[in-house]
């Protein structure tokens, strides 16, 4: 067995600059803080056990770049030791030490008065195989409960616009649930209703299991179902489940 090699434990300091397109949607673009190199969404940043990540966060408006309050999240706990970084005065957040030998999680750069911007995947590990994953998901669902009533509706990856449903989905895609709302929702889950449905699978994602963590990312593993349409709602404990939405397989 080989003998690993010592690696000296890297600061990685991740600058988001979020904009806009003229047409209101976003367009936010990522580069290494420290070495002034572009991240762009399909260039892999690789981080090993020992680590420290942090991002910086500004937001371009008419008077500039400004710092807004943001919040990371992260679907695995065990990789950073925390599954959330609040930074109310906006800026810089604090230094997260890797502590995944070996393991991945997604997190979602969520910035107050703008909602999601970013939901990309971070890997640890000793190989040059293991990388973080900076591809946003092909598709991003929302359940905003500021609205009055609730809603439930789905955008593109990046896209400005919201839609109601139902959404189209082919396998090889990749979905991002998230809640608005000045309340926080600690935990929010995914549920695929059964009693409703005639789909070979149980959920897009698995062939049996049809109740999922809301912080994880889905994806469309399922080969057939083609012209099959998958029922869900999205439900937190003490609040009423959010309408329901329609994702139709068509490929």
């Amino acid at each position: 067995m080989p003998v690993p090699v010592h690696q000296v434990s890297k600061t990685h300091l991740v600058q988001v600059i979020v904009r806009f397109k003229t047409d209101g949607s976003l367009d936010p673009i990522m580069f290494s803080y420290l070495d002034q190199t572009p991240l762009p969404r399909d260039t892999p940043l690789r981080v090993n056990v020992g680590d420290r990540v942090a991002w910086n966060v500004l937001v371009n408006s008419a008077v500039g770049r400004r710092a807004f309050p943001y919040d990371l999240t992260f679907a695995d706990k065990a990789f950073f030791g925390v599954d959330k970084v609040s930074v109310p005065e906006g800026g810089t957040s604090a230094f997260l030490p890797v502590r995944s030998v070996q393991g991945r999680t997604s997190w979602t750069l969520n910035v107050t008065g703008i909602g999601c911007v970013f939901d990309p995947d971070v890997q640890s590990g000793n190989d040059t195989s293991v990388v973080a994953d900076l591809t946003p998901p092909s598709y991003s669902v929302t359940w905003d409960l500021d609205h009055v009533p609730p809603t439930l509706t789905w955008k593109t990856a990046g896209a400005g616009d919201s839609h109601n449903f139902p959404m189209d989905i082919k396998t090889g895609d990749t979905i991002d649930f998230q809640v608005r709302s000045v309340i926080p929702v600690p935990s929010y889950q995914v549920d695929f209703d059964l009693a409703t449905e005639d789909t070979l699978w149980a959920s897009p994602q698995s062939y049996s299991e049809n109740l999922f963590p809301g912080r994880q990312r889905m994806n469309v593993y399922d080969t057939g179902d083609v012209g099959n349409s998958f029922v869900f709602f999205m439900q937190s404990s003490g609040l009423v489940p959010s309408p329901q939405g329609e994702m139709r397989k068509t490929a």
